[in-house]
């Protein structure tokens, strides 16, 4: 069974899959599956004859391709459709088995979302992430809201939650929410298999 860990940036999620991995459950991050990405010849030569100057001696330089695409809807375009299908291809990869499979996946869209059993959208008011994101990025308040624009396509999601996380108070209330969750969810799990 696959869970996707999805929200808009500055959300929560990496700490909801964080809390997952505490107690064991298997974890795979669409981030780090992109990061290895990162570092695959052939997908920096792609990225590279799409956008030549975010290549710098033979690597992706992540800051340069960040202000690349983040405000050109059509940049980001091009980099999702290079991206997602082998991010997403790898992940099925890594989760194709009869367990509970806990996958953060940032930018989930409608297209995808068929790939998962059940969908966990984290959810926090627009003022938490700005400051999440700028604390922890060091951005500006308007490279923060730009980078929630480039993901304004991606809250669509929420209405095909099977549950939503609320996110705006302390950990020790989102760790009740995603314990609480976990446990019902292992119970579901348990009659179907």
């Amino acid at each position: 069974m696959r869970i996707a860990i999805t929200g808009i940036i500055g959300s929560g999620k990496s700490t909801v899959i964080n809390l997952l991995k505490e107690v064991g459950e298997f974890c795979v991050s669409c981030d780090e599956i992109n990061s290895q990405l990162l570092l695959d010849s052939a997908y920096i030569n792609k990225l590279q004859s799409v956008f030549p100057s975010v290549v710098v001696g033979g690597a992706i330089d992540k800051v340069k391709l960040a202000k690349r695409v983040f405000g050109d809807n059509e940049a980001i375009e091009i980099l999702e459709s290079i991206a997602h299908p082998l991010i997403m291809d790898k992940l099925v990869s890594l989760t194709d088995g009869d367990g509970l499979y806990f996958c953060e996946v940032p930018t989930l869209n409608s297209i995808y979302a068929e790939l998962f059993d059940e969908i966990w959208y984290v959810d926090s008011q627009e003022d938490v992430m700005i400051s999440r994101v700028r604390d922890r990025d060091g951005l500006s308040e308007g490279e923060v809201l730009s980078r929630l624009r480039a993901h304004d396509k991606y809250r669509g999601i929420k209405q095909q939650a099977t549950l939503i996380i609320h996110n705006d108070s302390d950990l020790s209330n989102l760790k009740s929410q995603v314990y609480g969750e976990l446990g019902l969810l292992k119970r579901r799990f348990a009659k179907l298999y």
